[in-house]
């Protein structure tokens, strides 16, 4: 009570919006976590009966596991006591990009499949691909070196009222944007196989094109 009692009035301010931020903040990661696992619960018998049952390990399958699980992962993270620990919220920013990574190899290997594995088409997405993750991993690699907590009171109130933070303050925007990018052509590139592939078939018997782009 008497550390409270020796703030300043523009401390007490920030102490006061910190608590209510950092409550608003955990709540939202609760509900988060909550609809990560309901839909988990909801499509895991799916998973078990495509994925796992067949016994056979493939590409696809491998990267929905690394997509799902990694994602999995640091949804759980998120929710432990010290998550804002450099070494915790890094830990937390390699699975995001993990499952980031993976998600987008699948629609990179759902495109090749749709151009019948083309090798322009594999070539062409290897590049785009590298093209994605490099300046995508260098942000996030920078942002892990460089991770440190900075108390937003001061260092007596640290545990409480606290941001970690790095030498990458928006340029986390870049790996979002990079990623946009990457699945506009992905999506281009099968937009145009699909389109042309629908035109030959009779149109009394044509499934709807989003019905065809998400087979």
């Amino acid at each position: 009570m008497s550390n409270v009692a020796s703030l300043t009035d523009a401390q007490l301010k920030a102490l006061s919006e910190c608590i209510t931020h950092g409550r608003i903040g955990q709540s939202i990661s609760y509900a988060s976590v909550v609809l990560f696992l309901y839909d988990y619960t909801l499509t895991v018998w799916n998973e078990a009966k495509y994925v796992w049952r067949p016994g056979r390990v493939t590409l696809s399958s491998i990267t929905f596991i690394i997509a799902r699980y990694a994602a999995m992962a640091s949804a759980i993270i998120t929710l432990l006591p010290n998550a804002n620990v450099p070494i915790i919220d890094s830990t937390t920013t390699v699975f995001r990009l993990i499952s980031i990574i993976a998600s987008e190899l699948i629609l990179a290997v759902r495109t090749w499949a749709i151009w019948g594995r083309s090798r322009k088409i594999l070539i062409t997405l290897v590049f785009f691909s590298l093209a994605a993750a490099i300046p995508a991993a260098t942000i996030v690699a920078e942002s892990i070196v460089s991770n440190h907590v900075v108390p937003l009171v001061n260092e007596e109130f640290k545990n409480i009222c606290s941001l970690t933070i790095s030498n990458i303050s928006e340029g986390f925007i870049g790996p979002y944007v990079v990623a946009m990018l990457y699945e506009f052509v992905t999506l281009t590139l099968s937009l145009i196989r699909i389109i042309s592939w629908r035109k030959t078939i009779p149109k009394n018997i044509r499934a709807p094109i989003i019905d065809t782009l998400f087979i």
